[in-house]
């Protein structure tokens, strides 16, 4: 024992002095890494894009003599540095032992520093939670609050903050999208950006085969309580798929940091659904997990409508129909995502998302038909209707990326696999002085693979070269089958003029190449062009309409920008887009409500195409964003809803189906304000105004109109957690090519409380609180027929609300969102029922 000790004391005074005489030696092996949070002191909201850097303590140099010229020693010397996550994290990797000084930097903030120490036996060092405060220089003249507020303007997007407004707790994605600026949403839930439905819809910046069909009710499927924020890109460049005539929306899930733990629950019940879910994220060292979950019930919500209807020619009629419905609408999504990093330069990123929703309507409507100058009706039918509806998705993303040491260089390969599949029965029965019953259903099937290559390479500090490949290919089949009888009770047969199978595909290959220019401190220049190639072809099993086609597409863009000063900034962008028709304008199913009302869709419609030239000016003056607009777009071959009168089974019915109606020369304006009234208010204020102005050689037919949709509201912040918004939205009647779509009007009020030290909060939200049911009136008019209609339902709710996270996520290491982002189809509306 004693020779144990002599020998261990023997290598501690040996180590010890082959550490005094090769200091540093050992411990240049071991690095660590610091890491922090950045956050606003009054909000506490995250601040992403802030510089920091690293410095190292050095030591004098030695001089012989003091000497007069000698330049002043500074004893720091920078040695890391990196810009905050947009969860405003960071980390700088492989810091050796020593001390250190951290220095953050963001325009608007007071400066902060921080000087650390770390060692062999503590490499790393966590900073935590670091709150900045606004700068009182900056407060007196011109200031960046964007990171703080509901609304951020920048140079190529706006952004809508969902997280930060109370009343959408408990809501969807339709609400989001209302209150998003430059976005408008009718009573079926149709969307349309700046006055223009040719809208791309993106989750996470890639698509979704949810939206294949039926957009308004796939958004209805999203929950608010979801969605982190929404992105609108008003001109995108050439990196983006050529579709989306309008721009692209996408919708940002919440993503939280990937080390630690940390989970999340939302609860809401109101007068019109009870609902909630929650998720779970999961991230030790280079793996993380995280999965979410959320379902909606919905209770019946009361209808009615309305419908008057005069045909001209031989057999002048007049038709009156007055009906009251009830439907409800329940959905459950869920998702799962894994990533791994092998190291600092490579990793991988997979999830798998799921999607279910089911619509089912029940109606009753009296159908009266006069001849011209009667009284008294020939024809008096009572009309019960059921309409059933589910619909199915999921979607597989995987990614790899390829980074490299101190450039901004990176290579991405990805891969999606989507699917949806949807079931639809539409029944009828008509009892009175005719006897019908009608049963049809459609089952639709939607499979979609793609295939993408990205790669950027930067030139130093006056640009980058985006370049890239991609290929999708669309597999869609629809089959639908119709059973007819005299009556209810009585003996069908299929129909075979409404019964068949319709298969539709499409690939589409394209290549890209964009330029990103910082040509001096006031100009910058994004070009480029995009080349698609589309193949598609379609057939049916019974009818001998089958075609294919081909066609190539070039898509070019630029975008000029100049600096008026450090806050204000003037751009002006053209751009070339392509909007392909999805299955839900395509598939030729036939849709029948009843006797006199039939839609299809149409499969030999061709792809719009838009040119747009924009010139924007953005300013901030204070604490106050601004952001002014023109635009002249000019669309080819338009696609929009065309209704004739046509015989079918011996009587003249309306049939709507979708035309090339022709193109639209369309000016148009936009004006958004964020306003900081107080410390605590602050007003938001939007408007678009937009031309109609369609003419088609082939139908012998144009139409001018002008369309107007405003968006206003006011955001509170007071002390002790509480938080307040008010938003209020109008849309006038939009002209269309046969007439007009209703005008609509929306309003909500929200307030919330945080409590449980600020991880949880309760909320209350009222929407529509002055009128039960809203009514929307329409008309469409043809050479040999007018038709006005109203639709009522019933749009006051009441909501209450509880959220609530627990656990700890301290930093976001890569940014993982997938590099697919499929925006190149037309996606249909809420009218119909087929799902697709």
């Amino acid at each position: 024992m004693k020779h144990f000790f002599v020998l261990l004391l023997g290598l501690i005074v040996c180590t010890y002095t082959a550490h005094a005489q090769f200091p540093g030696r050992g411990a240049a092996t071991v690095k660590g890494a610091i890491s922090g949070r950045l956050l606003d002191t009054q909000t506490g909201a995250p601040i992403p894009y802030a510089t920091v850097i690293l410095l190292m303590a050095q030591s004098p140099p030695k001089q012989q003599a003091p000497a007069a010229d000698t330049a002043v020693f500074n004893p720091w010397k920078q040695v890391n540095g990196a810009l905050t996550e947009e969860d405003g994290s960071f980390k700088l990797k492989d810091v050796s032992p020593g001390d250190y000084k951290l220095e953050i930097s963001f325009l608007g903030y007071e400066k902060k520093s921080f000087e650390i120490s770390t060692s062999g036996a503590k490499p790393d060092h966590d900073l935590g939670a670091i709150k900045l405060s606004v700068s009182d220089k900056v407060l007196d003249g011109v200031t960046v609050t964007g990171q703080q507020e509901l609304i951020e303007n920048h140079v190529d997007k706006v952004v809508f903050n969902v997280e930060n407004d109370p009343s959408l707790s408990g809501g969807d994605a339709t609400d989001v999208l209302r209150k998003t600026p430059m976005m408008s949403v009718d009573m079926d839930g149709n969307i349309s950006l700046r006055g223009n439905s040719g809208v791309r819809l993106l989750i996470n910046g890639k698509p979704s085969s949810l939206f294949s069909g039926n957009v308004a009710e796939a958004l209805r499927s999203i929950p608010a309580d979801e969605i982190k924020k929404v992105e609108v890109i008003t001109v995108p460049t050439a990196k983006y798929d050529g579709e989306g005539s309008s721009g692209i929306v996408n919708i940002i899930t919440k993503r939280k940091g990937m080390e630690g733990f940390k989970g999340d629950v939302n609860l809401n019940a109101g007068i019109r659904a009870v609902g909630g879910g929650g998720s779970l994220n999961l991230g030790r060292g280079r793996f993380g997990l995280n999965g979410s979950m959320f379902g909606n019930y919905g209770f019946e919500r009361r209808s009615g409508n309305n419908l008057y209807r005069e045909t001209y020619g031989d057999n002048p009629q007049r038709l009156l129909q007055d009906g009251e419905g009830r439907s409800s609408f329940n959905f459950l999504s869920g998702r799962i995502g894994a990533f791994y990093d092998f190291n600092a330069y490579n990793s991988l990123n997979t999830s798998v998302s799921m999607h279910g929703y089911s619509n089912d309507n029940i109606s009753q409507t009296l159908s009266q038909r006069y001849s011209a100058g009667s009284a008294e009706p020939f024809e008096e039918i009572i009309r019960n209707s059921l309409m059933e509806m589910s619909n199915r998705s999921f979607d597989w993303t995987s990614d790899y990326r390829r980074t490299f040491e101190g450039s901004e260089r990176e290579i991405a390969l990805a891969f999606q696999m989507s699917g949806n599949l949807s079931n639809t029965l539409n029944r009828f029965t008509e009892e009175g002085d005719r006897s019908l019953a009608n049963n049809n259903t459609n089952d639709g099937d939607n499979m979609e693979y793609t295939y993408q290559l990205d790669y950027t390479e930067p030139f130093g500090k006056w640009g980058k070269l985006e370049t890239g490949g991609k290929a999708m290919l669309r597999r869609l089949t629809s089959e639908f089958t119709a059973f007819v009888g005299p009556g209810i009770g009585q003996d069908q047969e299929i129909d075979p003029r409404q019964s068949d199978r319709f298969r539709y595909d499409q690939d589409v290959v394209s290549a890209y190449s964009s330029l990103n220019s910082k040509l001096s401190e006031k100009w910058g220049l994004v070009t480029g062009l995009r080349y698609e190639y589309t193949r598609i072809g379609f057939e049916f099993r019974d009818n001998p309409l089958n075609a294919s086609n081909e066609y190539s597409s070039f898509l070019p863009s630029a975008i000029a920008s100049y600096n008026i000063s450090q806050m204000t900034s003037l751009k002006g962008s053209y751009t070339r887009r392509i909007q392909r028709p999805s299955l839900y304008y395509l598939n030729p199913y036939l849709r029948q409500s009843s006797t006199l009302f039939i839609s299809r869709g149409n499969p030999k419609l061709d792809p719009e195409i838009t040119d747009q030239l924009e010139l924007s000016f953005n300013t901030m003056i204070k604490e106050n964003v601004v952001n002014l607009s023109v635009f002249y777009r000019n669309t080819q071959d338009m696609i929009e809803s065309y209704s004739t009168l046509e015989q079918f089974e011996g009587d003249t019915v309306t049939l709507s189906t979708y035309l090339n109606v022709g193109s639209n020369q369309s000016f148009g304006a936009n004006a958004f304000t964020n306003i900081k009234l107080t410390k605590w208010a602050s007003l938001f204020l939007n408007a678009n105004l937009s031309t109609y102005n369609v003419s088609s050689a082939a139908l012998d037919r144009s139409r001018r109109g002008v369309g107007f949709n405003s968006n206003t509201g006011f955001n509170f912040k007071f002390d002790k957690g509480w938080k307040a918004n008010t938003f209020f939205y109008y849309r006038s009647a939009q002209p269309t090519f046969q007439g007009r779509s209703p005008q609509y009007i929306f309003m909500n009020f929200g307030i919330s409380k945080d409590i449980l030290k600020e991880k949880g909060s309760v909320g209350l939200s009222v929407a529509n609180p002055f009128r039960d049911y809203m009514e929307f009136e329409s008309e469409i008019s043809g050479d040999d027929f007018y038709q006005t209609s109203a639709w009522r339902f019933q749009q006051r709710d009441i909501r209450l609300s509880f959220r609530y996270s627990f656990g700890d996520m301290k930093f976001s290491q890569r940014n993982r969102r997938s590099k697919i982002s499929n925006d190149d189809m037309k996606s249909g509306g809420s009218q119909g029922g087929d799902g697709n």
